[in-house]
């Protein structure tokens, strides 16, 4: 670049001497400090609409993303757990769970580019790559979810754990909705505590079950299924309180 620019810069600075002093009756000098300043002029423009106003419009469209990513977690919550007590159509629950695969990677690719543009611009706008991780590791919770539920299981364990499970389900979509809803806004996120009222629920229904010897009966298969279910149920809701943080972020701004 420097050796082209090298090469260039004499034969601009003949013609602005030529162009100026014969072709418009200018002063040379005058002339070339005219077509600098319009150089000038151009450049800071330029600048200015590439750092105040593509990085808007990128953080923008990654907030609707990513409301969109939640909202669809948000519908697909409770139709995985209700796989673990009653038939379900699972090849649609898989392809609705690549396709927020293939969202949240789009978002990622999102934020490359917001990062990017963050560093030339003059604006302070929220890292969106913690927000990013944040929504792969719930994205995980669900493949786990998703793998675990590959079949009901047995009618004893599933009509205990049913309805704790369906208000998991409940309270995990409200709070997904929520945060979707309220990272829109710019809003401080939802409460957490529905949800951790649900998880306690599950996982004391589980440990009723082990207590009471209603796993004994179960297969290796299926004791190892119930102890994903549970497991995976606790890590959605710890990413679910990363999640808050990550909207609480955005809504102060990303100031601590």
């Amino acid at each position: 670049m420097e050796f082209f620019a090298g090469r260039i810069a004499p034969f601009s600075a003949v013609l602005v001497l030529l162009i100026g002093g014969g072709a418009l009756g200018e002063n040379p000098v005058i002339s070339a400090v005219v077509r600098v300043l319009e150089v000038a002029l151009g450049g800071a423009i330029a600048a200015a609409v590439s750092m105040l106003v593509f990085p808007e419009r990128a953080h923008k469209l990654g907030i609707e993303a990513a409301s969109r990513i939640l909202r669809d977690m948000a519908s697909l919550l409770p139709a995985v757990l209700d796989a673990f007590t009653q038939s379900a159509d699972l090849n649609g629950t898989r392809r609705r769970q690549d396709g927020l695969g293939r969202a949240v990677g789009a978002f990622d690719d999102l934020v490359a580019e917001a990062r990017r543009e963050r560093m030339v611009s003059f604006t302070r706008d929220v890292d969106p790559a913690p927000l990013s991780r944040t929504l792969l590791r719930l994205r995980h919770d669900f493949v786990i979810l998703i793998r675990a539920a590959a079949e009901p299981l047995p009618d004893a364990v599933a009509e205990r754990l049913a309805p704790p499970l369906a208000r998991f389900g409940r309270e995990g979509s409200q709070f997904m909705l929520g945060c979707a809803d309220e990272l829109s806004r710019r809003n401080a996120p939802p409460s957490l505590e529905p949800f951790d009222a649900a998880l306690k629920g599950c996982d004391s229904e589980i440990a009723a079950l082990r207590r009471e010897g209603l796993t004994r009966p179960l297969s290796t298969a299926e004791v190892e299924r119930l102890f994903a279910l549970g497991f995976a149920l606790d890590q959605l809701f710890q990413n679910a309180g990363d999640l808050a943080r990550r909207i609480e972020e955005y809504s102060t701004g990303g100031i601590a």
